[in-house]
């Protein structure tokens, strides 16, 4: 388990809503979800790595990465509601 930087986790973002937009069904939509904000997903490893960090840096990377969160779980949702 590795700590992204903030960019890193831009990258983390563009390539989801990549494959959010490619997706034809709600299975597909479905397997996105748990790919990035499952259990084990990229978006939640990020979240599980915060305690490891520097103190100063840990809010600007929660934030970051909360956001993220919030972004995903949003197009995943319009998503859905469109197929």
């Amino acid at each position: 388990m590795s700590v992204d930087s903030s960019g890193d986790i831009q990258s983390i973002i563009d390539e989801a809503l990549v494959e959010i937009l490619d997706s034809e069904s709600t299975r597909d939509i479905e397997q996105v979800r748990i790919r990035y904000l499952g259990k084990k997903g990229r978006i939640t490893e990020q979240l599980k790595c915060i305690g490891s960090l520097p103190t100063k840096e840990r809010r600007a990377f929660g934030q970051a990465v909360n956001g993220a969160k919030q972004v995903l779980a949003e197009k995943i949702s319009e998503r859905t509601e469109e197929l």
